[in-house]
Formats: C-alpha cells, sequence, structure tokens
C-alpha cells in the first residue's frame, strides 16, 4: 500500500515540475514576445497565429514547424553519411517540397560506382524518414550533360 502512495507523489511531482517550467518557459517567451523575438522573425510569427486563434493557420504553422526540423535533420545525416563514404561528386544542390529532400548531384561522366554510392546512401537514410513520410528524391547529372542547377535548389558544392 505504501509502494503505490509513493508512486503517486512522485507521478504528482513529476507532473508539478513539468507544468511550473512550461509556465515558466511560458513567462520567458512572453518577454522574448515583448522584444520582437529578439529579431526571430518565425518567433513573433508563431505567437501572433497562436494569439488570433485560427486553428487551421495553428495546424499549417505547426506543419511547417515539423517539415523544417525533419528537413533539417535529413540533411545533416545526409551529408554526413555521403563524407563519411567518402563519396565523390562534383556539386551537390538541394531543395525541398512537402514530402523530402530533392537533391541534384553532378558526378564526373560514366561514374556508375559514385552513382550507385548516392542511391544506396539515399536509401540508407530514407529507412530512417519513410516512416515520418519524408525520403529523399536524387537527380544524378553528368558533367558532359552541361545542365544548369535549377535557381531555386541552394547549391552546397
Amino acid at each position: 500500500m505504501q509502494k503505490i502512495a509513493e508512486n503517486k507523489v512522485t507521478d504528482q511531482t513529476k507532473s508539478d515540475i513539468w507544468f511550473e517550467d512550461l509556465i515558466a518557459t511560458i513567462h520567458s517567451h512572453k518577454l522574448i514576445y515583448d522584444t520582437e523575438g529578439f529579431g526571430d522573425k518565425n518567433f513573433n510569427k508563431y505567437y501572433d497565429t497562436m494569439i488570433k486563434g485560427g486553428g487551421n493557420d495553428i495546424l499549417i504553422l505547426s506543419q511547417d514547424t515539423v517539415k523544417s526540423v525533419i528537413i533539417k535533420k535529413m540533411i545533416v545525416e545526409y551529408i554526413k553519411e555521403l563524407n563519411d563514404k567518402q563519396i565523390k561528386y562534383k556539386k551537390l544542390a538541394i531543395d525541398y517540397n512537402n514530402s523530402g529532400l530533392l537533391t541534384w548531384f553532378v558526378i564526373e561522366d560514366n561514374d556508375s560506382d559514385t552513382e550507385a554510392k548516392i542511391y544506396l546512401t539515399s536509401a540508407k537514410i530514407n529507412t530512417n524518414f519513410y516512416e515520418l513520410g519524408f525520403s529523399i528524391s536524387n537527380s544524378i547529372m553528368e558533367e558532359s550533360d552541361n545542365l544548369r542547377i535549377p535557381e531555386h535548389y541552394q547549391i552546397l558544392k
């Protein structure tokens, strides 16, 4: 009987601490909001959306935030894996859409080994993110194709 009471106290204490921390965080966010997010436009945009109370706007904002976090994590893991495998490409540019990361590689002509390594690396990263609804889609060009990287892509190398 005493163990049940101890568990309740522990659970109650945990929830008290969690709510106190949440309230403290909200108070600190109010201070940051009042100083216009210390220059972070997205910070105030988030709270402005919450204050206006538009349900759809809040969902869209939350979806955009989640997508941004996942895409950033995907990019970091992908670049790390490309570097760890020492994959030799001439150029790499990226973009993203609602379902994942878009890549544009330029490799040496007839370099099927590099092309295969890029696809295998993408497949490995895709296994980490497919349950979240995100994947990598590759466009691999050879130097002799002489194609310009689309303007909406950001060149990394």
